[in-house]
């Protein structure tokens, strides 16, 4: 039904917060019935309005609800130009020279004038509508939303569900999802009446990963979204771009948050996204004109934080294209009993492992180990990925603060061939002389980059040999190009 029309602004403020519910039933996914006409007719000018019968649309009254003007005929492919659209699965959408399909849920008819826009990113191995039914999206379509849910392609190369992960060699290459959203979108635009300033986007996992890549590149036209479980590492434009101002959440599932899968037929890999989520969730808080709020969930598992939908309803639409900073909306903790805890806050994970190699006689050994485990042992996000070298090089493979192991091992290795590994130690002590090393990818990058300056050409050294044959094993290490200074080594 549609929200009823008060008469003085601390209700219809009241109504802003609480929201209205459309349509009851859940849409089907099967339902491809293009007969009805579900077109939202044209909006009344909105200056001609003195109360709003939809608060959805006004956000606090400080930014009217504007329509996104497309042409069907420039802005669709041709088989989406004389179609009426219906929620429900939709399929052959031509763009950047691939064949697309999106889930499309629509809000009751009821809802008029300008619509917002939430575009949902689904996770490993599922599609637009998987990602609906499980994180609860028909919350957002009950609000008088719309939701797009497109199906990735598997352009990826470092991780293959979405193209939202790239090395600097790769980002001036271009991004057909990237392309297939904006296209989308404006399809979408020429058919359905959008709201130019409240156009949002999420995503879970991997599509987590293609909302942090989207955001920063997009924020001219996105007013926000949620950054669900995404790593952030390798999303960021090289160089950097300016920010507009957007309302962004980060969520996670909580301490038990963590995945351990298969992309289809790619790299198997272990991730906790703790420490992903807080390192996205610090970007976005320090970046200037954005307003940066975290959720977690209460050991909900490696899962959008659905409990939280409402609240994370009323964030985004408290925050239009431009505003990110409302001095209307006043932050409020989630209602009690949501099996979720919000905070406006940047959000902080405390690193769990900390190693410590005491210097003993073997002194280049105990500083390269101490390199290795500042960078990686005791890096969350790479640790797990990393697992198996790790044990290789003599770390335990269960949380320690033991390096002995790794100081053996490297001692094994200069021993083969002192004349050649006594230099190459002394190269990564100078190396680790200047390291920052810290969390996520960025954090692991110190001990990265020691390795392409130590090890480049070093196929003869006993010590490169085994750092190389070990990570030439982790298909996502070798798929992001980072290790050159393995690139040229020879296989197993």
């Amino acid at each position: 039904m549609q929200c009823p029309y008060k008469a003085i602004l601390v209700s219809l403020l009241v109504l802003a917060l609480a929201g209205c519910s459309g349509a009851d039933s859940a849409p089907s996914a099967d339902s491809t019935d293009t007969s009805p006409d579900t077109t939202v007719a044209d909006s009344t000018d909105v200056a001609e309005v003195t109360a709003p019968s939809d608060p959805i649309e006004f956000a606090y009254y400080t930014i009217p609800a504007t329509s996104m003007v497309r042409e069907k005929a420039t802005a669709c492919p041709a088989n989406f130009q004389d179609i009426t659209l219906a929620t429900g699965q939709w399929a052959d959408f031509n763009s950047a020279d691939q064949t697309r399909s999106f889930y499309l849920a629509l809000p009751d008819s009821s809802y008029s004038g300008p619509r917002p826009v939430f575009i949902g990113y689904h996770g490993t191995n599922g599609t637009g509508f998987d990602k609906f039914d499980d994180a609860k999206w028909n919350d957002f379509v009950e609000r008088g939303m719309i939701v797009i849910a497109p199906d990735g392609n598997e352009n990826g190369t470092i991780w293959p569900v979405w193209d939202a992960m790239r090395t600097a060699a790769q980002m001036d290459i271009p991004n057909a999802d990237d392309i297939y959203v904006r296209e989308l979108l404006d399809c979408m635009a020429a058919h359905l009446d959008i709201d130019e300033h409240r156009i949002y986007m999420g995503g879970h996992s991997a599509g987590g990963i293609m909302t942090n890549y989207m955001l920063q590149r997009h924020s001219d036209w996105s007013a926000g979204g949620i950054v669900a479980s995404g790593v952030f590492a390798l999303t960021t434009p090289a160089p950097e771009l300016p920010l507009d101002p957007m309302a962004v959440v980060v969520t996670w599932g909580g301490d038990d948050d963590i995945w351990a899968g298969q992309a289809g037929d790619g790299p198997s890999t272990s991730v906790n996204f703790l420490l992903e989520a807080a390192i996205a969730s610090q970007y976005f808080e320090t970046s200037p004109g954005l307003n940066q709020t975290h959720c977690y969930g209460h050991e909900l598992g490696h899962s959008w934080v659905d409990p939280a939908n409402h609240w994370m309803i009323d964030f985004l639409l408290a925050h239009p294209n431009g505003l990110a900073d409302n001095e209307k909306w006043e932050f409020t903790a989630v209602p009690e009993g949501t099996e979720a805890t919000c905070s406006p806050d940047a959000a902080f994970v405390e690193q769990e492992i900390n190693i410590d190699c005491e210097i003993d006689t073997l002194v280049a050994c105990t500083t390269y180990c101490q390199l290795l485990a500042d960078c990686v042992a005791e890096n969350g996000t790479i640790r797990p990925i990393m697992l198996s070298p790790l044990v290789a090089w003599g770390f335990s493979a269960s949380d320690t603060d033991s390096c002995s192991g790794c100081i053996e091992h490297c001692q094994e290795a200069v021993d083969q061939a002192p004349e050649i590994d006594e230099a190459i130690l002394q190269c990564f002590v100078e190396q680790q002389a200047t390291a920052q090393c810290g969390p996520g990818v960025p954090g692991a990058m110190p001990y990265i980059n020691a390795t392409n300056v130590c090890c480049l050409g070093q196929d003869d050294s006993p010590l490169c040999s085994t750092i190389c044959a070990e990570a030439q094993k982790v298909e996502v290490l070798v798929n992001t190009g980072l290790v050159t200074g393995c690139s040229d080594w020879p296989e197993d």
